[in-house]
């Protein structure tokens, strides 16, 4: 079981004068189930459910539902939320009401439950916002199996081993269906759960990102602003620099090697290597890897080198080789230091 919340807690009240649906409050769409023994009360909706599978899987509900009808105020330990529980007689359900957005609360109750709509069975690849609302919850209330569920399907993405990060299941730094925006969450969501693996790699990307959007942050479903700290705005602006600085040096020593012991153009490959050279010297250098990922940069200052496309293939496979097996390899396993992680 997770370690507690930092000493936060929910306060439990029970009493039995009786359960008025108010007028403000409606039905969720997809979670009401009449025959349900349990409402949860999340915003303005309320989600009738089951209680078994909340009890079985979460110490907190399994704690919460636990009270007798007339135990007055009991405190237990979660992340501040403040939970009521009113019954009605044996036939009404009890009624707890959540501090949590009704949005979160949807995406973590459908991991329990089918709603009204099918959904895929054995999703593989969850949208932001249903893995985000569940990490958040699942730590909440203690699901263990979800919040590892869902670390699992992340560390496949944000990985701290570099052949591993290379051979991750999609080209494109986020998962699938994931905007460049949602790392910003993602280390949010790696400080909460204390899931360091991820942390480089997740700031990483937060590295990219315009610097107005490190600093700003973006909106939830629910209108709330996920924003990173602001020991992490600095990681992110500061290790940018660091990670141009990293990759200027990189390409100096790569294309410094000269041409490839296979060349078939001598005479003209030497040329170009020399531009290259000229090119990682030349001061704005930094503005152009500024529009490129480090890890990716090679290929088109090369490009941009020899327009006409003379470079050998042997000299240009050569290189690119040292790239991904050296110099982008060292540049990976700085990120931890650049961004002040250690």
């Amino acid at each position: 079981m997770m370690e507690a919340k930092g000493g936060h807690e929910i306060l439990a009240q029970v009493n039995s004068i009786g359960v008025q649906t108010e007028p403000s409050l409606r039905h969720d769409d997809e979670f009401w189930f009449d025959r349900g023994n349990l409402v949860l009360v999340a915003s303005n909706l309320e989600f009738r459910v089951w209680k078994a599978p909340l009890i079985k899987h979460s110490p907190v509900f399994r704690d919460m539902l636990s009270l007798p009808q007339d135990a007055g105020s009991t405190r237990m330990p979660s992340n501040g939320a403040f939970a009521s529980r009113t019954v009605t007689g044996s036939a009404a359900p009890a009624v707890v009401h959540l501090s949590d957005p009704s949005e979160d609360l949807r995406h973590f109750l459908r991991a329990f439950f089918p709603g009204k709509t099918l959904r895929p069975m054995g999703r593989l690849d969850p949208p932001y916002e249903e893995l985000a609302a569940q990490i958040r919850l699942g730590h909440k209330y203690e699901v263990d199996q979800m919040v590892q569920r869902n670390l699992d399907y992340l560390k496949q993405y944000y990985v701290d081993e570099y052949f591993a990060w290379i051979d991750a299941p999609t080209i494109d730094l986020e998962p699938r269906g994931f905007e460049e925006k949602h790392a910003i969450g993602i280390v949010n969501l790696a400080r909460l759960t204390g899931a360091d693996s991820i942390l480089s790699t997740a700031l990483l990307h937060c590295s990219i990102l315009e610097p107005a959007l490190i600093t700003e942050g973006f909106q939830r479903e629910d209108g709330s602003w996920e924003v990173l700290s602001m020991d992490d705005i600095g990681r992110c602006l500061c290790g940018k620099q660091d990670q141009i600085k990293g990759t200027i040096w990189s390409l100096h020593r790569v294309f410094a090697r000269g041409i490839s012991e296979e060349c078939i153009r001598p005479t003209t490959c030497k040329k170009i290597m020399q531009k290259l050279q000229d090119r990682v010297m030349s001061d704005d250098l930094d503005q152009t890897l500024d529009g490129y990922d480090w890890w990716t940069c090679l290929r088109p200052i090369i490009s941009r080198a020899d327009e006409e496309r003379e470079l050998c293939w042997s000299c240009y496979n050569s290189m690119d080789k040292r790239w991904i097996t050296e110099a982008a390899k060292s540049l990976f396993y700085k990120l931890p230091s650049q961004l002040g992680l250690r």
